[in-house]
């Protein structure tokens, strides 16, 4: 059973509210965003930094879940990300052509161009979801294959734009599911999720979340995958 997370009070609002699994950060300049928090942080080329959450602003500036700030911690005005308003934003990658990957509760998936504005190239037809009775697909951990670019996603969902993908997927550049990757091995069933990813320098893929078993192997809350970049993986 899920502990109650504590209660905490905010130092940006100072209501309270639950505290998140990662701490919501204070930057000196201009305040830091303002309710809830930071899920996610990527340094860019030059120092700037990105900064993913589930907040609304930035000081007194509107972001909605995705700000990019400057190395002192001042926002960076220039940057004006094209996202829903209320977006939960739990992840995010950057393409090593400066595209921006963000995942969450909402939206699920998108990347945008380096200025913010959104990728028509990249396309995610109806996105992740879960078909799970009263469930709620999010995306938690996104990684980027260094030696062909193609986008590792974990969460908790059971599709991937209709086709089944058990909270472990594999797209291609352009945001088509990577039909060679065999996302079966995380049982959809139960509480399932993929919480946390990384590739290794010789493409082995780690696997942390909240699951008992990757295919017949039992690997209680971590497990690792072998040949992550190939189309055959094989778990070890």
């Amino acid at each position: 059973r899920r502990s109650t997370p504590p209660m905490h009070t905010s130092p940006f609002t100072g209501s309270a509210k639950r505290a998140s699994k990662r701490p919501s950060v204070v930057f000196p300049d201009p305040g830091g965003p303002q309710s809830f928090g930071v899920n996610d942080v990527a340094v860019l080329p030059g120092g700037k930094i990105l900064v993913a959450g589930t907040f609304t602003s930035i000081g007194d500036q509107g972001r909605n879940g995705l700000a990019r700030l400057n190395t002192n911690g001042a926002l960076d005005t220039v940057f004006i990300p094209q996202l829903p308003q209320y977006s939960y934003i739990e992840a995010l990658a950057v393409q090593t052509n400066g595209g921006i990957l963000v995942g969450g509760y909402y939206p699920t998936l998108s990347r945008l161009k380096p200025d913010g504005s959104p990728d028509p190239e990249f396309s995610v037809g109806t996105g992740f979801t879960d078909s799970r009775s009263g469930a709620y697909a999010s995306v938690r951990a996104i990684v980027i294959q260094p030696s062909d670019g193609r986008i590792l996603v974990g969460g908790s969902f059971t599709h991937y734009n209709g086709s089944p993908a058990a909270s472990l997927a594999r797209l291609n550049t352009n945001g088509s599911l990577d039909g060679r990757f065999d996302s079966g091995r995380l049982a959809p069933d139960g509480g399932a999720a993929v919480l946390a990813l990384s590739v290794d320098d010789q493409s082995r893929l780690m696997v942390g979340g909240n699951f008992n078993a990757i295919g017949d192997v039992p690997r209680p809350g971590l497990g690792r995958l072998l040949g992550g970049t190939d189309s055959n993986v094989q778990f070890g």
